[in-house]
């Protein structure tokens, strides 16, 4: 970046329309497929494919320190949510609850691999979608939460120990992780959010609707709410 050239050009192809991609050090990337069937690590230093899972996914999460993978399964009917080692390079947990499917592209994962959170929703029910977080420690369920109106975003932070979710009716829910209590109901905005970005200390977020009928930008103080 300092001298403008290109270093290396990775070998694969992307999947242009759901680019999901994400850096497992500073030695190799994972990026979806082309044709969604696999993630691909690739070394950066070479630009050579060195591994491949086969997932069939439509989302892809990779913890901060790089070391967690999740992928959701769309082959698979429900949907799990599938965990890599990346540093081994395996499959570690195969996440399913039966009769319902994770909503994968609402789904997040911590910045140090231990939680990931997904919206989940009941097959052939209409009521709202609820809220699932697994400790992938030890790969089982940690939390559930059902709020009064369907989820259409989600964060998740374990230096503040919350999670976030927007809700249907515009309002904005910060969990307590450790207890599981409901900290605040942030109200305000005037459409759904569909977008919340945590700072790195989980002390704060910023909360906006991409889809523009809500025009404002809002940061929260999730501590005080």
């Amino acid at each position: 970046m300092d001298q403008g050239t290109l270093v290396v050009k990775l070998k694969g192809v992307m999947n242009q329309k759901m680019a999901y991609y994400g850096l497992h050090n500073e030695n190799y990337g994972v990026a979806l497929s082309r044709n969604r069937m696999y993630v691909n690590m690739t070394n950066l230093n070479t630009g050579d494919l060195e591994t491949t899972f086969k997932v069939g996914e439509d989302s892809l999460l990779v913890s901060a320190n790089g070391r967690i993978c999740v992928c959701g399964d769309e082959t698979q009917k429900p949907f799990p949510l599938l965990v890599w080692d990346l540093t081994s390079r395996k499959l570690v947990y195969d996440l399913r609850i039966p009769h319902h499917e994770f909503v994968t592209r609402l789904s997040a994962i911590s910045d140090d691999g231990h939680y990931v959170v997904s919206v989940c929703r009941e097959l052939h029910d209409v009521s709202p979608n609820f809220i699932i977080v697994y400790d992938l420690q030890s790969g089982t369920l940690f939390k559930k939460w059902k709020p009064e109106s369907s989820s259409c975003s989600i964060a998740i932070s374990s230096q503040g120990g919350c999670v976030l979710n927007g809700l249907e009716n515009t309002w904005v829910l910060v969990w307590d992780l450790s207890t599981g209590a409901r900290r605040f109901t942030l109200r305000g905005h005037s459409a759904p959010v569909d977008q919340i970005r945590m700072e790195e200390s989980g002390k704060r977020c910023l909360t906006y609707d991409s889809r523009n009928y809500d025009r404002s930008v809002r940061v929260w103080d999730i501590t005080k709410g």
